[in-house]
This record gives C-alpha cells, structure tokens and sequence, in this order.
C-alpha cells in the first residue's frame, strides 16, 4: 500500500493490484495516512513555541 502513495497510484489501480474490495484499500489508505501524520506531525509541523513566534513576528514587523 506504501508504494500507492508514493508512486501516486490510482485507488482503481491499487484495488486491481491487490485484489481487495475497494472499501478496504480505502481504509488501509486513510489509516495509514492517519499514522503518518500522527507520528510526523509532532516532529516536522510542530507549532513553534511562543518565544519562536515573537522572534517570527519582529522578522515580519522589519520588513
């Protein structure tokens, strides 16, 4: 399933490939995006802290 989404795959390719109802590649697809983010998240989207932000803000007040 990984290589649907990285190679882009369309969800009627995957279902062919892997002979399973699409309902159920629809859901090893969306659970596994759900833990991608959940452990990615944290570590490349987190909110910066608040000294983070003013530093952001002054960078934006200069300008």
């Amino acid at each position: 399933m990984f290589k649907m989404l990285v190679a882009g795959d369309s969800l009627p390719t995957v279902v062919f490939a892997y002979r399973m109802a699409r309902c159920t590649v629809s859901n090893i697809i969306r659970e596994t995006c759900e833990a991608i983010s959940e452990v990615l998240q944290p570590i490349y989207l987190a909110a910066p802290k608040k000294v983070k932000w003013k530093q952001i803000a002054s960078e934006f007040s200069k300008q």
